[in-house]
């Protein structure tokens, strides 16, 4: 099982520079490091126009887009997913997985 420690503190309180520093020695360390980002409201990955916002818009419930060396996803949870199911589906060749938020979960926590 693929460990996940969560950073939580209030909102603007440096969370996402302690991970960047983090996650940038992990990096260097070679740990593959994964991370999921808690947001308390909604939030636009893709914009309209787009071929991947056109696809996820007529219906798909995932999108992926894969490019040279890159890959995104995005798509209906249907409710708000908990970070051990997202690391279940998304982070299995990884190291570690960072999350940011998830306060209420019983996650080690910094």
């Amino acid at each position: 099982m693929i460990p996940i420690i969560a950073f939580v503190g209030e909102k603007k309180s440096g969370k996402t520079m302690m991970l960047e520093k983090v996650i940038g020695v992990l990096a260097g360390r070679g740990i593959k490091v994964g991370v999921v980002k808690h947001t308390g409201h909604g939030f636009r990955f893709d914009y309209p126009e787009t071929d991947t916002h056109r696809l996820y818009a007529a219906g798909a419930n995932m999108v992926a887009i894969s490019g040279t060396g890159e890959l995104g996803l995005y798509g209906k949870a249907g409710s708000e997913a908990d970070p051990e199911a997202v690391r279940d589906l998304f982070f299995p060749p990884f190291d570690l997985v960072l999350a940011e938020g998830f306060k209420r979960s019983n996650l080690p926590k910094i």
